[in-house]
């Protein structure tokens, strides 16, 4: 906790250990965009589709388990 803030999140899912042991894995920040993919995959996400600016990769659009979108940057 910094300078006594607190954050919570609240997300509607079916099953929520299923969802909180997913973006505990999904927001571990220090790997590489491509190894994060292939990790989140494994663990029931689903690629969506790469954007690109400027011919380079940008980031990655994904699907957790339950088909919500979410970025890897």
């Amino acid at each position: 906790m910094a300078d006594g803030v607190r954050l919570g999140t609240t997300i509607d899912c079916r099953d929520a250990g299923a969802m909180a042991r997913f973006w505990t894995l999904a927001l571990s920040y220090e790997e590489a965009p491509r190894t994060k993919e292939e990790e989140l995959a494994a663990a029931g996400a689903s690629r969506l589709r790469e954007d690109r600016v400027g011919g380079n990769l940008d980031h990655l659009v994904m699907a957790d388990p339950e088909g919500n979108e979410f970025c890897i940057v």
